[in-house]
């Protein structure tokens, strides 16, 4: 059996605007165990104390007060998601090459390493 890590970021700025000036507003994902479906499920939305687009807000319906209200710290969610990476055998993703950046740079910058195969 295989444990699968589906991974998806919502981002604060224009996705057109390049990696380095997004930040995240929210990480979500679910564990999928082979045998038994959907084990776990969750979503943060994580407080970059950066102000999110308003064009992005619109497309994502997630607004600045949820993210001031509700919002975790980045490195609470960098620790859950290093705690899900860790019991996964595999990473999925629905924009992969944007969700591994994201999902990688911030594991990082935390003193976390990306080690399963996508």
């Amino acid at each position: 059996y295989h444990k699968l890590l589906g991974i998806d970021f919502e981002t604060g700025e224009d996705f057109h605007k390049g990696k380095e000036e997004n930040f995240i507003t929210e990480a979500g994902f679910s564990m999928l165990d082979s045998r038994f479906g959907i084990i776990d499920s969750q979503s943060l939305l994580m407080n970059a104390q950066k102000p999110i687009a308003e064009k992005v807000s619109r497309l994502t319906k997630i607004k600045q007060e949820m993210i001031n209200e509700y919002g975790y710290a980045e490195e609470y969610v960098a620790q859950v998601l290093a705690y899900q990476v860790s019991r996964a055998d595999y990473l999925v993703a629905h924009n992969c090459a944007f969700d591994k950046y994201y999902l990688i740079d911030l594991l990082k910058k935390y003193g976390y390493q990306v080690d399963k195969p996508w």
